[in-house]
C-alpha cells in the first residue's frame, strides 16, 4: 500500500511548480547511516531484549541481503539505466 500512495504522492509533487526531486546525496545518507546505528547501538547497550532483537533482524537483514544485491537490485539497476 506505501508503495502505492508513494507513487501517488510523487506525481502529485512531481505537478508543482518549481520542486526538484532528487536523492539525497551519498555523505548524507552515509551520515544517517552512522547516525542510526550509533542510535541503535546506544539503545542495545540499554535495553537487553532490543539487543537481542536487533541481532536477530540483523542477521536475517545481512542474510537477505546477499540474495538482493543479485536479485531485486540487479533488477532494479538495469531497469532503470
Amino acid at each position: 500500500e506505501f508503495m502505492a500512495r508513494n507513487a501517488f504522492a510523487l506525481q502529485q509533487i512531481k505537478a508543482m511548480e518549481d520542486i526538484k526531486i532528487s536523492p539525497f546525496p551519498k555523505d548524507v545518507m552515509r551520515a544517517f547511516k552512522k547516525s542510526t546505528q550509533e542510535i541503535i547501538n546506544e539503545i542495545a547497550r540499554r535495553d537487553e531484549r532490543f539487543a537481542k532483537v536487533y541481532k536477530s533482524y540483523s542477521d536475517y537483514k545481512n542474510t537477505v541481503e546477499q540474495w538482493t544485491k543479485i536479485s531485486e537490485y540487479a533488477l532494479l539497476k538495469n531497469r532503470y539505466e
